[in-house]
C-alpha cells in the first residue's frame, strides 16, 4: 500500500531495483535502452503478439527523447 495513499511504496522508499533488473532482463543486447525488437520478445514471452505497427507505436508513445528506443527513464514515467 502507497505510504501517503497515492505514491507507490518504491518512489517513498526509492527502490527501483526490481524495476532496473526488470528492465535489464528485457534489454538483451544490453545497450541501456529497450527497442521495439526487445519489446516484441517480452510480449510474445507473455503470450501476447504485437503487429510491428502497434511496436513502432508503442515506443513513439514511450519515447520522448525521439531515439526510437525507451530509456530506463522513459521505461520508468511509463511504470509511474
Amino acid at each position: 500500500m502507497p505510504a501517503d495513499g497515492q505514491t507507490p511504496e518504491f518512489v517513498v522508499s526509492g527502490d527501483l531495483r526490481p524495476f532496473r533488473e526488470a528492465f535489464d532482463a528485457i534489454d538483451t543486447n544490453e545497450n541501456g535502452a529497450l527497442s521495439s525488437h526487445e519489446l516484441a520478445q517480452v510480449l510474445r514471452m507473455m503470450g501476447t503478439r504485437a503487429t510491428v505497427e502497434e511496436l513502432s507505436d508503442m515506443v513513439r508513445e514511450l519515447d520522448r527523447s525521439g531515439s526510437d528506443e525507451i530509456s530506463f527513464q522513459e521505461f520508468m514515467l511509463f511504470i509511474m
